[in-house]
This record gives structure tokens, C-alpha cells and sequence, in this order.
């Protein structure tokens, strides 16, 4: 007798939390309430930038950044941060942006500011694809951008790669989701083999990302396997793409089968297609690196060695970097502390109840991603696993600046709208299906249901709910932004120049008006003035700084003896704050001008002492080795 065919796969049905009683859509709040609190954090989260742009000075690390993209301009490719083996991508794409605007502190700026901008697009697509309830995602890249202030005031720094390193990121959980989405292998698989190279290239931080996005396509693989094809992620939200969770239960109810299985099989052809792709997608891997790997097969692989990132010697191990994290960098995230400063914004009882509230609500909304099927439990996997992939990072010790750590506001932001949406996925299910009090539950009786507008009011609690969440969180960041101007730019200082650089551009022009067009300083004090001396100044650093650009040295070594300035910081407010708050910035290699002095006379070396506002300018009668005046040289 020959077998049936097996029915052809239903599909899935708009899943609308927000249908009224004529079954339309409708919004699951008022946009009298959204609306205004998005607003509001939308253009705080703008003008905050723009006064970290106006006000607070370039550092060593952004110039460096603006320097390699300059030479890229010139043909001299890179493929990292310069002086170390990991972090690129960054510099070519502010390498454009300086080819069409021109080269500036601002343009140089202005790239992780667009980037940060992207990655909250993709962080809402996301999230729309994670919920039924179109507000939930708008919120959440609403929060994004808005806060917390450490990841706002990050978010205008150039370090060369955490901003491309993010949208990566996000753009690999959207691709993931896409590729899940389908029923059989398409060319989003390639793309996510392509993007996750970019972003190995940019930083290894895309493994916060690529945890929770392998998690969810090796269950797709498995599942892709065991049944020769895929059931495709139900539709909900914008019309003609697929959004939601896998809802198991939905699919259940489609098939007449218990977990959502399709009755059948897909045809074994699918199997057949799967490899190919796969092999796809590890060659775009291998394009989207192949800086990385070029690098690294030369080097024995020195971009994961430890030995490869400069930590000094007083930096904690693994354990006390993991405490760290969770005593620092999670208050920070919170703004329950100050960025920079590190010190608490908040009494330490309030801290400690806004944190339990935090953790409490966190795990409510992971609960109700690990009850359900789909992408959630791998992206709790994820926040779960980011403080110790996080605790890694040697350098995550300076859990101050919060750059390492703001790559968990993401993720925990999307764990919360995954969870939200199972809770109002779980109301809509109740409201629908409960039994009147009393009613005998025999086959074929019916059962009065609740009315249709009962799932849109239990949306419009979580959503009403997220809109508190958010409002809270853009005052918390604004409190925390007074206190972060403070410490970045003391009064005394904001008032003395026009502009946040102003003092090194006035410094460089001294410079030139003296003659002097080679010298060394103090690594945040070199790079600083070489970027805005736009090539007709060379400042070479010093040690125990990396060597950031090597031809520097030798083109500082071959200027004439009596133009070789050593440049010191005179240690005022004003000076601090235009170049690095640390009294290391003093002299080369942390060496104070009166000592440098005394060495100078001890040797019967004549020298000349030029003012130079914030910076005094000391030019030895003849030339003067590090090893003379008791400093390593580089190398």
C-alpha cells in the first residue's frame, strides 16, 4: 500500500499581543505614554554626547587611532591598533570618514558615535524579531542609547574597535535569528560566517556575542539534521518578516502534535544542502579575518597569547578580576558609580537595593526565556557567561573606564525583552484558555474565553512597565553625567580654554613658533600633540609605553641636536585635564623636569627652557640618550 504523502508545513499566523476586538493592530500603550519617555531618552542621549564632544579633550589612545587612519590615507595598511596585535577594522573606517570630511578630533570622534548609532538599530531588530510587541523593542534601543552613562561616555571615545566590535555583535545575533527563521539554509548563513570574521578581526570581545549566537544555530543545526529541514520562526510584528520566539506551543496547536513537530518529514534533499553551506560560511569567516590570520600565522599566533596585551605588573589574576566585575563594572552598568572616578553615585544602601532589584527582576525575565523554546536560553546563556569571558580581558582590572564591560548592556537588555514577551505570551495564553468557575470541562462543551482585548492589557502592563524601567534608567544616567563632567573636566580647566583642546593646540603652535619640530614626552602627551600637528610636528613616547609608531623614533633620533625638545607637564589642573589625569604624564617615562635638569648639569649639557603654557619645553645644546639620563629605550 503506498505511504501518504505528508502534508505540507501551516503557516504560521501573525502573532499580535495588541489585537483588539475587531482584530486589528493595536499599540499595547497609549503613545501618549511611549512616545514622550522615548523621546526624552533619545535627545538625552544626544546631547550628552555632544557635550562629551565639545568638552572633554582627545586622548593618547583616540589620537593614535587618527594617526593610523592618516597613514592608511597615505597606503601604509595596518592590521590592528598600532603597537599591539589585536583591535582593527576601526581606523579604516575613520580613514573614510577623514577622506570626506576632513581629519578633526570631531570627525575622528564622530565614528563610534555613528557606529553606537547602528548598533541601536540593530539592537531594535533584534529585538523585534525576539517579541510579538513592536514597543518592547523600541524601548530597549531607546535604553541603549541612553544609557548607562559609562557606555554613553564610552561611546564618543576612538579606541579603534569596540564600536565596530558591537555592531558585529548585534548584527550577528540578527543574522542568527534570520538564519533560524528559514527552512533551510540561505545566504544570511554565509553572512554570519562573514560578519563574525569582521568582528574576530576588530576584537576576540565578539565572543560575548557569538556565544549566545552559536548556542541557538547548533540547536538549529541539530534540529536541521534530525528532520532534514526546519520549521521556520513564527511570524509576528512588520508585515513580511519573520519575528518572535520558536513558540513551540504555537506550532503544537498548528500540527495537532505536543512541542510543535510537524507531522512528517521535509524532504531529505534538504540534508544534501546544508554542508555546502556551511563551507560557505567558514570561508567567509576566513575573508571577513584574514587580517587577523595573516597577522597571526606569521607570529605563532601571539593575538592569544597573554604576553600580548600590556598589563602591569600590579594588575589582579583571574579572580580578582572576577570580583571586580562584579563589585565595579555591574555598579557601573547600573550607574550606581561614577565612570572615571569609580566612586559611588549612590549611598551604599541604595546601591545594594537597586542591585538586588535588578538582579531579581534579570532572573524573573530569564526564568521565562528558559521556559520557552527559541533563541532566549541561549542569550541567558550569554549574560550568564559574559563576567567570565569578561574576566579574561587582562585589562578588565581598569574596570573604571567600563569600555570592557558595556558589551553586557545589550544582552541584558534583550534577556529582558525575551522575557517580557514570554510573560505576555503566558497572559495571553491564560486569558484565552481558562475555564469559566464551575463549568464541566467534557469534550465537545465550550468554554467561555476571555475577550479578545485581555492579551493587549496584559502587553500594555509589560510595556507600561518597560517605560518606567526606561524613564528610571535616563534619570539615573543624567544624575550620573553631572558627576562624570566633574571629574573629566574640573572648572578650572573648562573655563581657562575655548574648546576641549584648545591648550594642546595652543601648544603646538608654540612649538612651531619656537622651531622646534621633534622632541619626546610622555606617551598621552606625544601622540596628543603629533595629531594635531598635522605632520610638521614629530613627539616620539617613551617607556613603558608600547612603541605605537616605529619610523617615529628613528625620524625624531635623525633631527638636529638642538631642536630635540624634552617636553614636561606642569602638574595643574588645567594641564591634567588636556592631557591624562595621572601624574605619570610629568616627563618621558614618568621623569620630572627638575630631575631631568640635574642630570643635564651633572653632565655639563647646557639647555635652554622654552613656557609653553600647560607644557614646559627643555632643549639640551647637544643630543641626549634615554640611557644617558637613566631611562630604557624602546626596544
Amino acid at each position: 500500500m503506498p505511504r501518504a504523502a505528508a502534508p505540507a508545513p501551516v503557516a504560521t499566523p501573525p502573532v499580535d499581543h495588541g489585537a483588539g476586538r475587531d482584530g486589528g493592530r493595536r499599540s499595547a500603550v497609549l503613545p501618549g505614554i511611549v512616545a514622550p519617555v522615548v523621546g526624552a531618552a533619545l535627545a538625552f542621549g544626544g546631547l550628552a554626547r555632544a557635550w562629551y564632544l565639545w568638552r572633554e579633550p582627545l586622548n593618547a589612545d583616540e589620537a593614535v587611532v587618527g594617526l593610523a587612519a592618516r597613514r592608511i590615507l597615505q597606503g601604509h595598511l595596518v592590521a590592528f591598533y598600532p603597537g599591539q596585535h589585536y583591535g582593527g577594522v576601526e581606523p579604516y573606517l575613520v580613514a573614510v570618514l577623514f577622506a570626506v570630511l576632513g581629519s578633526s578630533a570631531f570627525v575622528l570622534r564622530l565614528v563610534p558615535v555613528l557606529l553606537t548609532a547602528l548598533s541601536g538599530v540593530l539592537l531594535w531588530r533584534v529585538a523585534r524579531r525576539l517579541s510579538g510587541v513592536a514597543e518592547l523593542a523600541v524601548l530597549a534601543a531607546a535604553c541603549f542609547w541612553a544609557a548607562p552613562q559609562a557606555a554613553v561616555w564610552n561611546s564618543t571615545l576612538e579606541y579603534g574597535f569596540r564600536g565596530v566590535t558591537m555592531a558585529c555583535g548585534l548584527a550577528l545575533l540578527l543574522l542568527t535569528l534570520r538564519v533560524t527563521a528559514r527552512r533551510e539554509p540561505g545566504w544570511e548563513l554565509a553572512a554570519v560566517g562573514f560578519v563574525g570574521g569582521v568582528g574576530w578581526w576588530s576584537s576576540p570581545e565578539i565572543a560575548y556575542f557569538a556565544v549566545p549566537a552559536g548556542l541557538w544555530l547548533a540547536a538549529w543545526l541539530a534540529r536541521h539534521r534530525r528532520r532534514g529541514g526546519l520549521q521556520g520562526e513564527p511570524r509576528c510584528g512588520l508585515p513580511g518578516e519573520p519575528r518572535g520566539e520558536l513558540s513551540g506551543e504555537l506550532s503544537g496547536e498548528l500540527s495537532g502534535e505536543p512541542g510543535g513537530r510537524l507531522r512528517g518529514r521535509l524532504p531529505a534533499g534538504l540534508r544534501g544542502r546544508l554542508a555546502p553551506w556551511l563551507a560557505v560560511a567558514a570561508a567567509c569567516w576566513a575573508v571577513g579575518a584574514l587580517p587577523w590570520l595573516w597577522d597571526n600565522v606569521g607570529s605563532g599566533f601571539v593575538s592569544l597569547r597573554p604576553g600580548g596585551y600590556y598589563v602591569p605588573a600590579s594588575a589582579p589574576g583571574y579572580l580578582g578580576r572576577l570580583g571586580d566585575v562584579f563589585r565595579g563594572a555591574v555598579p557601573l552598568l547600573l550607574d550606581l558609580r561614577v565612570p572615571a572616578s569609580g566612586a559611588w553615585a549612590v549611598p551604599a544602601v541604595v546601591a545594594e537595593a537597586a542591585m538586588a532589584a535588578t538582579a531579581v527582576a534579570l532572573a524573573g525575565c530569564a526564568r521565562r526565556c528558559l521556559a520557552r523554546r527559541g533563541p532566549g536560553p541561549a542569550l541567558v546563556a550569554g549574560v550568564v557567561a559574559c563576567p567570565f569571558l569578561l574576566a579574561l580581558v587582562p585589562g578588565v582590572w581598569l574596570w573604571r573606564s567600563g569600555r570592557y564591560s558595556v558589551f553586557l548592556v545589550p544582552l541584558a537588555l534583550l534577556v529582558a525583552v525575551a522575557g517580557l514577551d514570554a510573560g505576555a505570551r503566558r497572559g495571553r495564553r491564560q486569558a484565552g484558555g481558562r475555564p469559566r468557575r464551575g463549568a464541566r470541562a467534557w469534550p465537545g462543551r465550550l468554554r467561555r474565553r476571555a475577550s479578545p482585548g485581555a492579551p493587549g492589557r496584559v502587553a500594555r502592563v509589560a510595556v507600561g512597565a518597560a517605560s518606567g524601567v526606561l524613564a528610571l534608567a535616563v534619570a539615573g544616567s543624567a544624575l550620573v553625567l553631572v558627576d562624570t563632567t566633574r571629574v573629566l573636566v574640573p572648572p578650572a580647566a573648562a573655563s581657562a580654554s575655548a574648546g576641549a583642546n584648545g591648550e594642546a593646540r595652543a601648544v603646538v603652535r608654540r612649538l612651531e613658533s619656537a622651531g622646534v619640530r621633534s622632541g619626546y614626552a610622555d606617551y598621552w602627551v606625544a601622540y596628543t600633540l603629533d595629531f594635531f600637528g598635522r605632520g610638521r610636528l614629530q613627539i616620539a613616547d617613551s617607556p613603558p609605553s608600547p612603541d605605537r609608531l616605529p619610523g617615529l623614533q628613528a625620524a625624531v633620533r635623525a633631527a638636529p641636536a638642538d631642536r630635540q625638545a624634552w617636553l614636561f607637564v606642569t602638574p595643574t589642573p588645567r594641564a591634567m585635564a588636556q592631557f591624562a589625569a595621572s601624574p605619570v604624564i610629568q616627563g618621558p617615562s614618568g621623569l620630572p623636569e627638575r630631575a631631568f635638569e640635574a642630570r643635564l648639569r651633572a653632565m655639563g649639557v647646557a639647555f635652554r627652557r622654552l613656557d609653553l603654557g600647560p607644557v614646559d619645553a627643555v632643549l639640551p645644546a647637544r643630543r641626549v640618550s634615554f640611557a644617558a639620563v637613566g631611562l630604557r629605550p624602546h626596544g
